[in-house]
């Protein structure tokens, strides 16, 4: 039947409008690999007529992370996959295990200068650092030695900790053991992370360190974005600045609080490197005055007499020894031989606290005035508080403030795994906008069994953070949230061939993403 024909007084049909077919608009993505606890971002900008940048920022997972080389190697050819082999620029911010871990996993995937193209590997045009390990500055260098020094000497303590029997040493050993995982080391093993620093710049066709200060990088074929170092602070005492916000240090250098200590445990604990002197500086007596328990296969020191068999019988009948506890009530709450120890976890925690500290943290600006991308690596308060002072005066008379990229913040990297002392309130979170997105590199569970607590992330800052953002909060050990698109977001990904332990909170993505239009 033949359709009737509109009458002029009929309304006019309601009908979709024409969909446009040019190109589309283009696109910033910040893609965020699942490895569990570490740190691994794939940044895309969009070029014009050009295949678009890339920056891979960090690519790491804990020590001791389950399948953890066939992880990394996965998340690389999907790097590759991604980039056509090309990364514009590999960002190393800092010396931790979770953070390079990849970079000797998956070392065999990286092209090196001057090798011919492979479609199977990738090619990395540059890597930075932050100024914090660059070999030709004299007090970089000395932060580098000291920190390996450190490690290794709180290594072969953990390993001599955990022969003995007491269960206070053995507990120490075991806060010592998962702290220089950070440092990729196992009790009485070398840290790895400095050879992952090693291998990411033989990667890079230029390597480059970066201070705060520096004028804005601008990276080619990418109109209007310029990327901002904020730290690490230049400043060393900042760089010790770990607890209170307000908290202030002087500008002299202090004096090392594990120089003593460490002295102790090369004598006593198996903890001893080449230059170390044979004798305890710190010792309440001459050694003319001591009686050695055990002389050791050494020998006894100078001046040193040995123990009569009586006082030595006496000595492990009340103080030490298996025969205490035979004959005797249980009195070893008394016993302090072994209290000079716990300053070995705080020790470790320090050095920690300070390698945080040196992390590159760079500010991605994406049109000038426009939002802003904030990478905050481990940056903890030190580093944090150094950005309140930063500023920039460029050739055309502008000027830049830290409080002024934090203030259009609209992605925030959340510092350090969302522990307690990585985010700063009035001087930080507080201060960015509230259409804020915010990813958190954790996995909590991870986080428990290698005894770095339970407050991965803390659940203060974790609610602070929802709030902000009205839960466009990322967490890899969570399903996407709804408010980013939930699962129907996340099922868009590309799947993942190793498993999470977890298969409730594993939505099967290798990664998770996030992405906005490009200002114009």
């Amino acid at each position: 039947m033949p359709r009737k024909a509109a009458r002029k007084t009929d309304p006019p049909r309601k009908t979709s409008p024409a969909r446009k077919t040019g190109p589309a608009a283009p696109e910033v993505f910040i893609r965020m690999y699942r490895v569990g606890f570490g740190d691994c971002f794939l940044l895309s900008l969009p070029r014009q007529d050009a295949a678009p940048f890339r920056m891979l920022i960090d690519c790491g997972v804990a020590q001791r992370t389950a399948n953890e080389a066939a992880l990394m190697q996965e998340i690389l050819r999907d790097v590759i996959a991604e980039t056509a082999g090309e990364l514009d620029v590999l960002v190393v911010t800092h010396e931790h295990y979770d953070h390079v871990s990849g970079l000797l996993a998956a070392a065999d995937l990286f092209l090196r200068p001057g090798e011919a193209a492979d479609p199977k590997r990738l090619r990395v045009r540059e890597t930075w650092f932050a100024w914090t390990e660059d070999p030709n500055d004299p007090d970089a260098r000395r932060i580098g030695l000291t920190r390996r020094e450190k490690v290794q000497r709180l290594s072969r303590l953990a390993a001599s900790l955990g022969r003995d029997q007491g269960a206070h040493a053995q507990s120490i050993a075991t806060q010592v053991g998962g702290l220089i995982g950070f440092f990729g080391a196992a009790p009485g093993e070398d840290g790895k992370t400095h050879l992952a620093l090693e291998n990411a710049r033989g990667f890079g066709e230029r390597v480059s360190y970066h201070r705060p200060g520096e004028p804005p990088i601008t990276p080619e074929g990418v109109p209007g974005v310029r990327i901002w170092v904020l730290g690490p602070p230049i400043d060393e005492a900042a760089l010790r600045v770990r607890d209170n916000p307000r908290e202030t240090y002087r500008l002299a250098a202090e004096a090392d609080p594990g120089h003593a200590f460490f002295l102790a445990g090369a004598l006593g604990k198996g903890a001893r490197l080449d230059g170390d002197p044979q004798d305890d500086p710190y010792a309440p007596f001459d050694p003319a005055y001591a009686a050695a328990l055990d002389p050791g296969p050494e020998g006894l020191a100078a001046g040193a007499h040995a123990m009569t068999a009586g006082m030595k019988e006496f000595l492990e009948r009340h103080y030490s020894g298996a025969a205490y506890d035979e004959t005797s009530p249980d009195q070893s709450w008394r016993r302090i031989d072994t209290d000079w120890l716990g300053a070995a976890a705080e020790l470790a925690l320090d050095l920690d606290n300070r390698t945080n500290n040196t992390s590159l943290v760079l500010a991605i600006e994406l049109g000038h005035g426009g939002p802003v991308l904030l990478f905050a690596a481990d940056a903890q308060v030190g580093n944090w508080q150094s950005w309140k002072d930063a500023l920039w005066t460029l050739a055309d008379g502008e000027t830049m403030r830290g409080p002024d990229l934090l203030r259009r913040t609209v992605f925030y990297k959340v510092g350090h795994h969302g522990s307690q002392n990585a985010t700063l309130k009035a001087e930080g979170l507080e201060v960015m906008p509230d259409d804020l997105v915010a990813f958190i590199p954790v996995d909590h569970d991870a986080a428990v069994s290698h005894a770095w607590g339970d407050k991965f992330p803390l659940p203060g800052l974790e609610q602070a953070l929802a709030g902000k953002t009205a839960g466009r909060v990322v967490r890899n050990d969570r399903p996407f949230p709804e408010a980013l698109g939930g699962e129907a977001a996340a099922g868009a990904f590309r799947r993942r061939k190793t498993p999470l332990k977890d298969p409730k909170a594993d939505a099967g993505a290798l990664y998770y993403e996030w992405r906005m239009p490009m200002p114009r």
